[in-house]
């Protein structure tokens, strides 16, 4: 049988749907698109389980979204039988699953024709597997049969890139040179995102100035003052506000909340950290301010300096599983800042977390809440492009004005 080469990080090798025994289920609240090579196997079958449930899409609809799959009233999946397990499974066995349902939590990149394969934190166990381990993410390369389902979410080829997005000629040394970054435990975590936002300030400088050809120099350069840790004096200018870092977050997290959640497992998350916060009304108060400022000190350094490795592998996880800093509406720079929203948004919720429950908070209560975050807003793309436009609209878009939302 053919076989390709796959890279993937170590965590994929440990990973195993827990079905009925997940606190969570993939199996409800999202839009579930059927492939076209799906729909026609079922319909060419005797079994009517699946296609009474379906509805076809326009012609305009690609082979990946050819059908959707109706929920229910309380918009779950009309497949799941008492025990939270797919009928179609069950049933008629793997094959006849959708590729969505087949291969979530896992997502596939193409780069240069390498098959890249990462999972979602919006899954429990997949985002247990990622953000636990101490050592970190590494990688591997694996090889497996070439008729493998794949679900492809980027498919690119940055050594054939057309000239109006020429600097992606660099896409691999960029997002090895920001993994590196994130994953250098001599710095502390902050410091390494403030790092690698002042690199791909630089770059995306290069690249307006369209001296792409510069690229390598600069990483190398960078490379050098991160070794001699010359990289510290140059974010002095950067702007630190505690009060604005608390409004820019509730805001965002206000917009997203009011454009619509049901999901009752992210809203007890974010209540409890806004009561932890005592931070429950719009406006922000100086007991708010006490509040946060104290449970920064008293639970979220303390608990960081045990577990930095859990937001580092978030961050190692984001950029390998996005093609960071790749996309194909926004540039470089752009890509950094929404990835500061991410963290920025689950660092002042786990704060709230922290004084919600104090001593008893634990990592369980972080994983829960970057699953639930995960589901909700990073699967929300509509929404994050909103919370770009909310932060360019208000001139928070600068390496040092972002900076309220970084350090502390």
């Amino acid at each position: 049988m053919p076989i390709r080469k796959l890279l993937e990080p170590d965590y994929l090798q440990k990973f195993k749907c827990l079905g009925s025994e997940c606190e969570d289920t993939c199996c409800h609240g999202w839009r579930i698109n059927i492939d076209q090579e799906t729909y026609y196997k079922h319909e060419n079958t005797d079994n009517t389980l699946l296609t009474k449930h379906l509805k076809k899409l326009d012609v305009k609809s690609n082979k990946e979204n050819y059908a959707v799959l109706m929920l229910d009233s309380e918009l779950y999946c009309p497949l799941l039988n008492k025990d939270k397990l797919c009928k179609v499974h069950t049933e008629m066995g793997e094959d006849y699953l959708p590729n969505i349902c087949s291969t979530y939590p896992r997502q596939t990149n193409i780069i240069d024709g390498v098959y890249e394969r990462s999972a979602t934190l919006s899954c429990p166990e997949a985002a247990r597997l990622i953000l636990l381990n101490p050592e970190g993410i590494t990688f591997n390369e694996v090889v497996e049969p070439t008729d493998n389902r794949h679900l492809i979410s980027i498919n690119i080829n940055p050594s054939k890139t057309t000239p109006k997005r020429g600097e992606f000629v660099y896409f691999n040394e960029l997002q090895q040179f920001s993994i590196s970054i994130i994953k250098n435990r001599s710095y502390y975590l902050f410091d390494r995102l403030l790092i690698l936002g002042m690199f791909l300030n630089e770059i995306q400088r290069l690249i307006d100035e369209q001296t792409i050809d510069e690229i390598p120099n600069c990483i190398t350069h960078f490379n050098l003052l991160i070794d001699n840790r010359e990289i510290l004096n140059k974010k002095n200018n950067v702007t630190v506000s505690v009060k604005k870092q608390m409004k820019i977050n509730r805001h965002l997290l206000d917009m997203r909340i009011f454009s619509g959640v049901r999901d009752s497992r992210y809203l007890n998350c974010l209540f409890e950290g806004l009561k932890g916060l005592k931070y429950t009304g719009s406006l922000i108060n100086e007991q708010s301010l006490m509040e946060y400022n104290k449970a920064y000190h008293q639970y979220f350094l303390p608990f960081l300096s045990e577990h930095e490795y859990i937001f580092e592998n978030y961050l190692v996880n984001y950029i390998f599983r996005n093609v960071f800093p790749y996309h194909i509406t926004r540039n470089v720079f752009e890509e950094y800042i929404v990835m500061v929203i991410h963290v920025s948004l689950i660092k002042f919720q786990s704060i709230g977390l922290m004084n919600y429950h104090k001593e008893s908070f634990t990592h369980n209560h972080l994983i829960t809440l970057i699953q639930s975050y995960s589901r909700n807003v990073e699967h929300a793309p509509t929404e994050i492009s909103r919370f770009l436009d909310y932060l360019k609209e208000n001139n928070y878009t600068s390496l040092n004005n972002l900076g309220v939302l970084i350090k502390h």
